[in-house]
């Protein structure tokens, strides 16, 4: 299992947001890049970069930052966020960002989507994000009547078998993991997930480790880590 620092782009800072809530954000960074090149010093397998400015206008706003931090470190990048057409996922590949996240568009066009993941076969990966059980779209900000289940049973028809699952409701606020929701959805749907949102403590890395088997493959981790619950190189003891 993976342990996957976040890095959280707004106006070129790294930042967190609470449940998604633009109102509600915490700059932990001016310098996003230096914070990449120390998760990488410290062990990171991955790193997972989100453009919040453009989840949030649909079109990626921090992307001259994110192509320099890409450049700068050694280790694989998935990067999301108002990413919506073919040219700007070729964009990032050609960046040299190793998977690019998909969530909006993939809610609202199937179609499109497909097409996306035969061209881009393996270097794309979707993004689940869930708000009172429903997936929403648009930097979490509308919620869908689309149930994530759906979404997925529709995927893994072409294949698809790894999904971001993100639970809006406990990102960034520090307060644990629904496990058995997490337990339940994995029963349900036989996916391998990078789990995202409530991780408190290390012992929501166990709850994690211990779900492996059932599909948990990787976590990825901000706020947690930016207020110093606990080290990268304590969450990857456990992880591995």
């Amino acid at each position: 299992m993976l342990i996957i620092p976040a890095l959280d782009l707004k106006d070129g800072k790294l930042v967190r947001l609470e449940q998604g809530n633009f109102a509600k954000v915490t700059v932990y960074s001016e310098n996003p890049l230096e914070i990449a090149i120390r998760w990488e010093s410290e062990g990171a397998e991955l790193l997972h970069i989100v453009d919040l400015d453009g989840a949030f206008e649909g079109i990626p706003k921090n992307l001259d930052l994110l192509k320099k931090i890409v450049k700068s470190i050694k280790i694989p990048v998935q990067a999301g966020g108002g990413i919506r057409t073919a040219e700007k996922i070729k964009e990032l590949l050609n960046a040299g960002v190793k998977r690019v996240v998909i969530g909006t568009k993939a809610c609202e066009e199937i179609t499109w989507l497909k097409e996306v993941l035969r061209d881009f076969s393996g270097r794309v990966v979707v993004s689940l994000d869930v708000k009172e059980d429903f997936l929403a779209t648009e930097g979490w900000i509308k919620k869908t009547s689309l149930k994530p289940q759906r979404l997925v049973k529709e995927l893994t028809r072409l294949g698809v078998d790894t999904f971001i699952f993100t639970d809006i409701e406990r990102d960034g606020t520090l307060k644990g993991l629904r496990v058995d929701y997490l337990a339940h959805f994995l029963a349900q749907t036989k996916i391998k997930i990078m789990v995202a949102g409530g991780v408190r403590s290390l012992e929501d890395i166990k709850v994690l480790k211990s779900l492996s088997p059932q599909g948990v493959v990787g976590v990825i981790v901000g706020k947690a880590l930016y207020e110093k619950r606990f080290t990268l190189k304590e969450a990857m003891e456990i992880a591995k």
